[in-house]
């Protein structure tokens, strides 16, 4: 699955103005219990709409669908979101913006998940909507046409690859799109640019629908041994499947337009970006 679809991670030099700065990290306010639930439906929400778009800026990057998903729904939702949480994410932005190097992301990132784990709970949650539904809904249409265990399987196992392709693959388009646009690409360099930045992590992205927890859900065999020797394994291949998905991603997005914008580092983010991806 492609868990870089949270648009205020992603990119913080583009995102860091999206929420009021601050020197310094001021005492977090208190939010009540459904305040709190409210921040995390949302999250969820939001993580699987960032899928939805991507996949739509895999057909086509920029299109009128994946920006209405972006500002009508995405935007929106942060916009209700309370002030701790638009705090949190402002200080992550901030943080990520500043950050000199690769330590400097991985300790950022880091603390941002210690601070909200219930809030990267929901991100990875919103952001595995979207592969498992595509995974069960395969498997159970095969099922229903008698097709057996086997062909559920491999249909299953070919939706998550689809699915992983078109969310990486978009994901990392739609950032080429837009930064080339910024730069002053018109639509058809911006979408040549899109287009080329999609290749690379839409490959790996279709690699983790077959290996990753996608692999579980599609009913294909899992790793031996206990029960705990089991999640384990699965874990630390999820985990190092979605650093390089999620960096790789970032990575190319970036890339794609240095050529409309020469001031832009591609290695920017790429970091922070791989080690959410990991931890989520």
């Amino acid at each position: 699955m492609s868990t870089n679809h949270f648009d205020q991670f992603d990119e913080p030099s583009r995102t860091a103005n999206n929420f009021d700065k601050f020197d310094e990290a001021p005492s977090k306010p208190k939010r009540s219990l459904w305040t709190a639930i409210n921040d995390n439906v949302i999250e969820v929400a939001n993580a699987a709409a960032g899928n939805a778009s991507a996949v739509a800026n895999f057909v086509r990057p920029g299109n009128a669908a994946s920006q209405w998903i972006d500002k009508n729904f995405i935007e929106a939702g942060q916009n209700k979101q309370s002030d701790v949480v638009k705090a949190e994410k402002a200080r992550y932005a901030q943080e990520m913006d500043q950050a000199q190097g690769f330590g400097d992301e991985v300790s950022a990132t880091l603390g941002y998940v210690a601070r909200n784990p219930l809030l990267a709970a929901a991100q990875a949650a919103g952001s595995f909507a979207g592969p498992g539904l595509a995974v069960g809904g395969a498997r159970a249409a095969v099922g229903a046409l008698g097709m057996g265990a086997k062909a559920a399987t491999r249909t299953g196992l070919a939706a998550g690859a689809g699915f992983g392709m078109a969310s990486a693959g978009g994901d990392a388009a739609g950032t080429a799109y837009e930064l080339s646009r910024q730069g002053g690409a018109t639509d058809e360099q911006a979408l040549a640019a899109a287009r080329g930045a999609s290749v690379i992590p839409g490959a790996w992205g279709a690699v983790g629908g077959l290996v990753g927890a996608e692999r579980l859900i599609a009913g294909a065999k899992g790793f031996g041994g206990g029960l705990a020797a089991r999640a384990l394994k699965t874990g630390a291949v999820e985990g190092a499947q979605e650093a390089l998905e999620e960096g790789v991603t970032q990575y190319e997005g970036q890339r794609a337009a240095v050529p409309f914008n020469p001031e832009l580092d591609p290695m920017k983010g790429v970091a922070g970006a791989a080690t959410m991806g990991a931890v989520l």
